[in-house]
Order: C-alpha cells, then sequence, then structure tokens
C-alpha cells in the first residue's frame, strides 16, 4: 500500500504470532493518514505465558501449535511509540467470573479427554470452577489503540 493511504488498521490475534512488533507497527504508521487510527487485539501476554495458544493440525494429521511469542505490554508501549505513534488507549479485559466459561462447540466431558485439538479449552467442562478460579485476575485479551498524529502537530 502507498504511505498514508487508510484511516484505519485492525488486527486481531496475528500479533502474537510474529517474533518483532516494531516492523509490524511501524508499517501500520506508514500506510496511515495523519490522524488515522490502529485498532489492535490480541491474546494477552500472560495468557501466551500460560500456553492458551490454539492446537492445529498439521498437514500429515499430527497435533502442533502454531509459533507465538509473548510480547510484554512494553514491547508494544516501545513498537508504537518508536513508530511514532500515540497511545489512545490500553484495555486489558479479564475473563468473566460468571456464566458458562465453556464455548458451545466443545465436546462432551467423555470426549474432551480424548481429543487433543480443543485443549486446554476443553478442560473447563471438567471442572469451571478451577477453571475460572486459575485464571485469577489475568486479563484474558490486551487492546490497543493507537494514533497517528494529525498534520496539526
Amino acid at each position: 500500500m502507498p504511505d498514508d493511504a487508510v484511516d484505519l488498521v485492525v488486527c486481531s490475534l496475528a500479533l502474537t504470532h510474529v517474533p518483532s512488533l516494531q516492523p509490524v507497527l511501524a508499517e501500520f504508521a506508514r500506510v496511515l493518514r495523519p490522524g488515522g487510527y490502529v485498532l489492535i487485539s490480541d491474546m494477552h501476554p500472560e495468557g501466551v505465558a500460560r500456553g492458551l495458544v490454539p492446537t492445529v493440525r498439521r498437514a500429515d494429521g499430527k497435533p502442533g501449535r502454531i509459533t507465538s511469542y509473548r510480547h510484554s505490554i512494553g514491547d508494544y508501549l516501545r513498537a508504537g511509540l518508536s513508530a511514532g505513534l500515540q497511545v489512545r488507549r490500553c484495555e486489558e479485559p479479564r475473563v468473566p467470573k460468571t456464566g458458562d466459561p465453556r464455548p458451545a462447540e466443545m465436546p462432551s466431558t467423555s470426549e474432551a479427554i480424548e481429543v487433543w485439538d480443543v485443549w486446554p479449552w476443553c478442560l473447563t467442562q471438567l471442572v469451571p470452577e478451577a477453571a475460572l478460579a486459575a485464571h485469577g485476575d489475568v486479563p484474558a485479551m490486551v487492546i490497543w489503540l493507537f494514533q497517528s498524529p494529525p498534520l496539526d502537530h
């Protein structure tokens, strides 16, 4: 894309899978018009550290994991600021403490024990109270809103 081409860049659940945030945020900043926004949502670094990264099925049918990197909150901040972006907001939503934590598509408890590609999410069905307690007050996501400086700056 050309420089200053877009008003908004949206990136969701992707930056956990890149080794360095700086080149990515620099590219976002390059394509933004003055005053444009970058909205990023991704797994919280604590979730990555706990191994809550989706499993995949490789071409040979065996289980695998997507390569993931734990980027600290400071890593995002340094990458955005070094790209010339301004922080407008950062949110770290937590896992809800009420309700059923299980996604609707999960298999039954007996099936979940044998199905590798739903781990660790299937464990919430076995003991949902323990799964909620294990999360404690750890955020589930990190959401950033950056802005390119307006021309009048």
